[in-house]
């Protein structure tokens, strides 16, 4: 199930449809997955999801919404890199 999540998560983030990609990631960590590799490449996407959606929301609504974001991914982006310190993806982000 989270491989599924993963892959549609990449699908919504290719059309720039950052929320839905960061809903498909989270609900794939929910699953509780017991490959850690998955799981960081999870977190890793989401947080880029998170990021886009940042700089997307500096171009017009608030500020507040926009730290959040910004938060989020540097959360996902340090978890990502304690489960899978060699995940590069994680580390540019």
């Amino acid at each position: 199930i989270a491989r599924v999540c993963l892959e549609e998560g990449n699908k919504e983030y290719g059309q720039e449809k950052h929320q839905n990609a960061i809903n498909s990631y989270s609900e794939g960590l929910q699953v509780n997955c017991e490959d850690i590799r998955l799981n960081a490449k999870l977190y890793s996407n989401r947080a880029a999801a998170h990021f886009h959606l940042g700089k997307n929301l500096f171009k017009g609504t608030t500020k507040f919404l926009m730290e959040r974001n910004y938060e989020e991914c540097l959360n996902d982006a340090t978890v990502s890199v304690q489960l899978e310190p060699n995940l590069i993806k994680a580390i540019k982000k």
